[in-house]
Formats: C-alpha cells, structure tokens, sequence
C-alpha cells in the first residue's frame, strides 16, 4: 500500500461494490474479496488469512470504507495482517533474538507471594493457569523458566 496506508490521508475512490470471503484457492486460508478479485497485499501478493474470523475482520474493515475515499487508518487489521505476511519473515530471526533476550523479564515470571493473604488467591490462580505453560516451554524449548516472587528477581 502506498505510504498513506500509515497516515490519515484518503488514498482513492472505493473501487468494489461487494465484500465477501471465501476459502483460498488452495484450501489453505481464507481470501477476501472485493467483488469478484482476491485483495492483494502492498506487494501484490492475495492476502491469505489464517482463520475465517481474521478475514471477515479485514472484509469488515473494507466494506466500511465510504464511496468518497479508502482511509487506510481505518483498517489496523489489514495494516497487521500486510505486515505479518511481508515485513516479517524477512526480519524474523531479528525478531526471535530480540524477544528471548527479554524473555526473562516477562511478568509471566514474577509470581505472587503464596504466604501473603492479600495475593494468595492470585497465587493459586497463576499456578493453575500459567504453570502448563512455563512446562510447555521447559519441554519444547529445554529452557527451565525461573519464577520469581518479587519484581526484583530472585
């Protein structure tokens, strides 16, 4: 999309009369349809969605576009969606380094105190809920996650 998919500019007359979704050629995905064509991403390519909710979301955000103009800053999804499919696999190992040299400091690992009345329903809960996934990852990654009881760490 051209630069003013970024801004709050108009960028041209809506050109479709019929928004719709359908499953993608290959029966992997879901396309949106602005009449009869498939919506392309910025570099041309049909923008495949991975769940039929996440395309009738973007086909949402496209039929609410007036007859006046196409306002791009009204559509975060299909900002998101373009940028998932184009800008990140080229920067995805940049992205991976990025979040595992923060993975430590994700609040998912500072656990409320158990000996504390005022959090101790909070304790229980995040056992419950978060545990299962601190296994997941021991198990899929062979990274034990150290859970702290305080901000400060350890």
């Amino acid at each position: 999309m051209p630069m003013s998919f970024m801004t709050g500019s108009i960028v041209g007359k809506r050109f479709y009369k019929q928004v719709t979704t359908r499953e993608s050629d290959d029966g992997v995905g879901w396309s949106v349809m602005l009449d009869y064509r498939t919506l392309k991403t910025p570099s041309k390519r049909p923008l495949k969605c991975s769940s039929l909710f996440l395309a009738k979301a973007i086909a949402a955000e496209w039929d609410y576009q007036l007859a006046d103009g196409i306002r791009p800053f009204t559509m975060p999804l299909m900002k998101l969606a373009c940028t998932a499919l184009e800008r990140v696999p080229l920067i995805r190992s940049k992205i991976i380094d990025s979040l595992m040299q923060r993975f430590n400091q994700d609040l998912v690992f500072c656990r409320a105190p158990d000996d504390d009345v005022l959090t101790s329903g909070v304790h229980e809960l995040q056992v419950k809920k978060i545990d299962p996934l601190l296994k997941w990852v021991e198990s899929e990654f062979g990274i034990k996650p150290v859970v702290y009881s305080s901000f400060f760490g350890g």
